[in-house]
């Protein structure tokens, strides 16, 4: 997941030590035409609680 980070935000491979990127979370990136964005990153998702 890191490399596609550095990859996606145009990053220089040093970077890798500055993200943080956990465990078991999401990381979702996004196209937009030829450029691509991150719309999430580090999300736990949350089960919904009935009322």
């Amino acid at each position: 997941m890191k490399a596609a980070l550095l990859e996606v935000l145009d990053l220089p491979d040093a970077a890798v030590w500055r993200l943080d990127a956990g465990p078991a979370s999401v990381t979702e990136l996004r196209t937009a035409g030829p450029a691509w964005r991150v719309a999430r990153l580090n999300w736990t998702p949350r089960l919904a609680v009935p009322a």
